[in-house]
């Protein structure tokens, strides 16, 4: 796992696309420091954070696109399949290396309370847990974006994918409000919902008849509850997505407000992409 961990990271920060990556989010960073902090000599830095985390959102899928794609790519995913390592330490060494390099723009950031200080009273507890959820919101688009590089062979595809997926996770929590509280909005919510799980069923096991298997499990869960208990989905899909949002969180977080409840939501996410990414590779060794 070691080997594979200083391999992979080897190749970022002596690639271009590390390096490209680091610099822009340092770049941004550094400029918003200046333009929201020194020149007003303002303490504060939630609002330099969430702006910073905006550029994270659209560079991630950069740094991401190639970590799984350009193997199977370049077919060199064989060496690692012919490795006396399990898939799932493989894949970890492929994302801790991502992270190695991803949170070192956020890594620097945290000298800049120390800066700011200088200026005037730097409330550490907001600012440091405004960095926190950076970092947290970082490992789940790295998360995202690996799993998303290792569902197709090209790195533009996946670097698009993994944009358009951060998008909807940024959009779907504006639609929250647009969604009507009715039981058929919320039946037609789910609706859409058991289509994306199938879509993704298929994704991952190419499998025509697990694809049906699962719609029509959660199409027939879906109507069960819906004539057994029909005022349960009064407002559900609303507050299914608002449980879900992951900009929810990141706008608490870098507000300073941020519990065990949003710490353990970003892990579990980060992990449930990995694992799934685990299993997409493993799919790939064997057929």
């Amino acid at each position: 796992m070691g080997a594979v961990y200083q391999r992979e990271l080897k190749g970022y920060l002596h690639g271009m696309t590390g390096i490209i990556f680091v610099c822009v989010n340092l770049l941004f960073s550094g400029l918003m420091l200046f333009l929201e902090n020194l020149k007003y000599q303002d303490p504060k830095m939630e609002s330099m954070i969430y702006y910073q985390l905006m550029i994270l959102f659209l560079t991630v899928p950069i740094l991401t696109m190639r970590s799984v794609a350009e193997e199977r790519r370049q077919k060199t995913d064989q060496l690692l399949y012919s490795l006396p390592i399990s898939m799932p330490k493989i894949v970890l060494a492929k994302y801790f290396a991502l992270l190695s390099t991803a949170l070192l723009p956020t890594l620097v950031s945290l000298l800049y309370p120390l800066i700011l200080a200088m200026y005037g009273t730097v409330n550490f507890g907001t600012t440091y847990t405004a960095l926190l959820t950076q970092a947290l919101f970082v490992c789940l688009l790295c998360a995202i974006g690996m799993f998303i590089s290792s569902m197709t062979e090209s790195p533009a595809i996946a670097a698009i994918l993994t944009l358009t997926v951060n998008a909807a996770l940024f959009l779907i929590s504006f639609f929250t409000t647009a969604i009507p509280q009715t039981e058929i909005a919320s039946l037609i919510g789910f609706a859409v919902i058991i289509v994306l799980l199938a879509l993704l069923a298929f994704f991952m096991t190419k499998s025509v008849s697990v694809t049906y298997i699962v719609a029509a499990l959660g199409v027939a869960a879906e109507v069960l509850v819906f004539f057994l208990k029909r005022d349960v989905f009064t407002g559900a899909i609303n507050k299914v997505v608002e449980a879900l949002s992951v900009f929810e969180r990141v706008e608490l977080g870098t507000s300073g407000i941020m519990d065990l409840t949003g710490i353990v939501y970003f892990v579990t996410a980060a992990a449930l992409f990995v694992f799934l990414t685990v299993q997409a590779v493993e799919k790939r060794r064997w057929s």
